[in-house]
């Protein structure tokens, strides 16, 4: 995406020990609570499931594939046939991060216990972000692609799996998605990159090449269909993605000071960048106009994640916020 995430993946892959993590699950339990909003279950967690994999060279074998793997995070002992999902996916500039980010875990933690089964997932990044002196703007674009390729497959194995094996017991009409930094940028190509005439003239070759919006990452001929979008200081390539034909209710949260991902529009020039991105406010604006159910947290003199890369003393009190914004906005939606 722009190199302005990309460094700010750079920053996030630094500092994100600072993130507080629960993922002890040593949470209090309200069992008395109400689901959704109250922490009422304790979490379990079921690693390395494999859910696609997809090409991705290397400088030793450009036939290489790579296998694509989550973890689920699940309320223990939930009797709840149907439960809705949240696929989250990590910050990194498209150039590093792995899905036990300290930052994903805690969000997976909190949002099972609260009743909704949590899926951090792997996408393939791209090194040649910064093995090239000066990004084109088609490796650029490429990167943003192969991350919501791989995001679509894992949308379309819970719905496999729902058609299938039951295993995981999901309401397909309630599956968000959402993440941070690159991982919301990703999400948010999802809901909103989907009409031929928006694809880059860059991008066209490989976006023929690998699939088109859907990609070729696994579980094919399965639904995408997604019901909500959790936006942590991502931004699109156009905020004119959005129109009236997608409503997709979306909760975006960012930093005015983000010098990393905009908070509204800017070119990125970092490492011989030169991407325009739309950040959150202008996002929020757009699907103000188009009276698109959405809701906005400004952090008022805050810089990228600051949940993640804030002061020591302060991290905590951001990821609060965080989770108890994305709560509230969640909670109106998923009864």
């Amino acid at each position: 995406m722009k190199y302005l995430i990309l460094f700010s993946a750079i920053i996030a892959s630094l500092f994100i020990s600072s993130c507080n993590s629960d993922d002890d699950n040593s949470m209090p339990i309200d069992p008395s609570g109400e689901r959704y909003f109250e922490k009422v279950f304790e979490v379990e967690v079921t690693s390395d499931i494999k859910f696609g994999q997809a090409p991705q060279p290397t400088i030793m074998n450009s036939n290489n594939i790579q296998e694509l793997y989550m973890d689920v995070y699940q309320p223990k002992d939930d009797t709840l046939s149907e439960r809705p999902l949240i696929i989250l996916a990590f910050g990194g500039a498209f150039l590093f991060g792995n899905r036990e980010s300290p930052d994903i875990v805690t969000l997976c933690n909190e949002f099972a216990a609260r009743g909704y089964v949590c899926a951090a997932i792997d996408y393939r990044l791209s090194d040649n972000l910064i093995l090239q002196n000066g990004v084109s703007l088609a490796t650029q674009y490429e990167a943003i692609l192969k991350a919501t390729h791989d995001m679509r497959a894992s949308i379309r194995y819970f719905h496999k799996d729902a058609a299938i094996t039951n295993e995981f017991k999901i309401d397909t009409s309630k599956i968000y998605i959402g993440g941070v930094s690159a991982g919301a940028i990703t999400a948010l190509h999802i809901a909103h990159f989907d009409q031929l005439n928006e694809v880059p003239a860059e991008m066209q070759s490989v976006f023929d090449a690998t699939g088109g919006f859907s990609g070729n990452s696994g579980n094919a001929g399965y639904p995408e269909d997604i019901a909500g979008v959790i936006n942590l200081c991502g931004a699109l390539l156009d905020v004119d993605f959005i129109d009236s034909s997608v409503t997709t209710p979306i909760v975006s949260m960012h930093g005015t000071d983000d010098g990393i991902v905009p908070y509204g529009s800017d070119t990125v020039t970092l490492l011989n960048s030169n991407l325009p991105l739309d950040g959150s406010s202008v996002i929020h604006q757009k699907l103000d106009e188009y009276s698109i159910t959405n809701d906005f947290y400004t952090w008022e003199g805050a810089g990228h994640t600051p949940f993640v890369l804030g002061p020591s003393d302060e991290t905590e009190v951001y990821m609060d916020s965080t989770i108890t914004f994305v709560r509230d906005f969640l909670y109106e939606i998923v009864q």
